[in-house]
């Protein structure tokens, strides 16, 4: 019985001494999520995502500035039925798409009241939206910059 006690106890103590990222760490103000791992922004997630990784968005939020998915990175963002509202930076821009970014699920990205986001993404990569997703935006949902943009739209709604 002495022996189970300890061992048990050892357990326990190992368990308690584990890093936290262990068991994953979201966190109750996080509003992405990679795997186990949480991220309060989403700008934060693209940046710690690996090529192919999944972004999973699990809260609704607002999201100000803008957010960028690098060139050479290759991801996905599924929505999981939640909303962002967006904030464009100083030149109306809401996100910019460097590399190949494809949005999936069902939720709403946008601004409804259409004074912040010129356009919701400045296309410099590839973007690849479906689902039922609403996309908003002041003026234009996505504006092509280089004879490189390329966009696939298999369903969703438009708004601008």
């Amino acid at each position: 019985m002495k022996k189970l006690l300890a061992i048990v106890i050892s357990m326990a103590m190992i368990v308690a001494m584990m890093p936290i990222g262990v068991f994953g760490a979201v966190g109750q103000n996080d509003v992405a999520q990679i795997g186990d791992t949480g991220y309060a922004t989403l700008q934060e997630a693209i940046t710690a995502a690996e090529n192919g990784d999944t972004i999973h968005v699990i809260s609704d939020f607002t999201e100000a500035g803008q957010v960028v998915v690098p060139e050479n990175k290759n991801i996905t963002i599924d929505l999981g039925g939640k909303t962002i509202t967006t904030m464009g930076d100083d030149k109306g821009i809401w996100s910019t798409i460097n590399g190949n970014l494809t949005i999936q699920g069902e939720g709403y990205i946008g601004d409804a009241t259409h004074n912040s986001v010129g356009y919701l993404f400045y296309l410099t990569g590839t973007l690849t939206l479906k689902g039922n997703i609403t996309y908003e935006s002041g003026l234009e949902v996505v504006q092509p910059s280089s004879e490189n943009s390329k966009l696939y739209i298999t369903d969703g709604y438009f708004i601008g």
